[in-house]
C-alpha cells in the first residue's frame, strides 16, 4: 500500500476550502493524494496531471485516491468543483499538488 496524503474539501460561509491547499507528494515513495468531501460531490480536474488520471470524482462523504505520482517534479495546479445537493451553485477552488523526486 502506497503512502497517502489526505486533503479535505469543505464549504464554509459560501466558499470552498481545501486543507491543505498545497500538498507535496514524493514520486520515489509512490505517494498518492486522497480527497475527502463531507458536504458534496467534488470533481477534481487537472489540465496537466501528475497522476494516472486527469479527472477524479469524489462522492459525497466519500474519498477518491489519485494513484501514485508519475510526472516530473514540479507544481501542478488543478480545479475542484463541488456540487451540493439542493444547491444550484458550483463551488470552485484551484489548489496545487507539488511533485518531488
Amino acid at each position: 500500500m502506497n503512502p497517502v496524503k489526505n486533503v479535505t474539501i469543505t464549504i464554509t460561509h459560501g466558499h470552498v476550502e481545501v486543507h491543505p491547499a498545497r500538498v507535496t507528494v514524493f514520486k520515489k515513495a509512490q505517494e498518492e493524494v486522497s480527497w475527502y468531501s463531507p458536504q458534496g460531490e467534488a470533481s477534481i480536474n487537472f489540465e496537466r496531471s501528475p497522476f494516472p488520471s486527469d479527472h477524479l470524482l469524489c462522492p459525497l462523504r466519500g474519498r477518491v485516491t489519485s494513484g501514485p505520482a508519475e510526472a516530473e517534479p514540479g507544481e501542478y495546479k488543478y480545479s475542484i468543483i463541488v456540487r451540493i445537493e439542493g444547491d444550484r451553485r458550483e463551488y470552485v477552488i484551484d489548489p496545487t499538488v507539488i511533485v518531488e523526486d
